[in-house]
């Protein structure tokens, strides 16, 4: 491939390395939500309102905390290099499978914006891991069609 200089097959090739780092970026970060996140020791409680601030605050009951910084470095991260493989996939696939359009249409909304007491945590936090899964689903289907389309085409 690279003694015959074919760019356009190179540029192609280049999807697989990001479907395979996507995948374990996906897998990382669904280990970490899942790690923690246990809907069995999982119950809301309802706290008296701060008389500083006049909010509720919502806790979740789990075993293992969250180590809530690189959660969002992660899903930050995974955020980016989504819509990076949204964009290659685009240009070079024009398909309708179901594998296909769950990469294209599933989305990750990440933690960056969402604090840790939020009554939505739990909610994202579920978001999350349902994303992941469906997305490994996908990616473990996409993968080897990818990879059968670009041995037609070589």
């Amino acid at each position: 491939m690279l003694e015959q200089k074919n760019n356009d097959l190179i540029e192609k090739t280049f999807v697989l390395y990001l479907c395979y780092e996507f995948t374990e970026l996906i897998a990382e970060y669904e280990h970490i939500l899942s790690q923690s996140y246990d809907t069995r020791d999982i119950d809301p409680l309802y706290q008296p309102p701060s008389f500083m601030t006049g909010y509720y605050f919502y806790t979740t009951n789990v075993k293992n905390t969250y180590n809530l910084e690189e959660i969002k470095i992660l899903s930050d991260t995974l955020i980016k290099r989504h819509r990076k493989l949204k964009t290659e996939i685009q240009k070079y696939l024009i398909s309708t499978d179901w594998y296909v359009k769950n990469l294209l249409d599933s989305e990750f909304h990440g933690f960056s914006k969402l604090k840790i007491q939020s009554a939505n945590f739990d909610f994202r936090v579920n978001h999350e891991i349902t994303t992941s899964n469906k997305m490994l689903n996908s990616l473990s289907y996409f993968i080897p069609a990818y990879l059968e389309e670009l041995l037609k085409d070589s």
